[in-house]
């Protein structure tokens, strides 16, 4: 690529920036193992859809609080 088609890509490509994330940072490890419901317990029950709560919150639920699939299994996680 000679000089001049070098200046007019970076030419081009200036008028580009990178763009801003304003999403919160990811979520660690320790987040994705709290109940969605309550915030404060362990995930430790998961419904047919795969989705998870605490026993706590999950026990009388009937709607899935993720993807509101009627809930036909629970399974106790350990």
């Amino acid at each position: 690529m000679n000089s001049f088609q070098q200046n007019e890509t970076q030419h081009y490509y200036s008028g580009y920036s990178s763009p801003i994330s304003t999403a919160p940072p990811a979520s660690t490890s320790y987040d994705t193992q709290i109940c969605p419901i309550c915030l404060a317990n362990p995930k430790d029950m998961a419904f047919g859809c795969g989705h998870q709560t605490c026993c706590a919150c999950g026990e009388d639920l009937q709607l899935c609080p993720i993807c509101r699939s009627s809930i036909q299994t629970r399974i106790r996680l350990y």
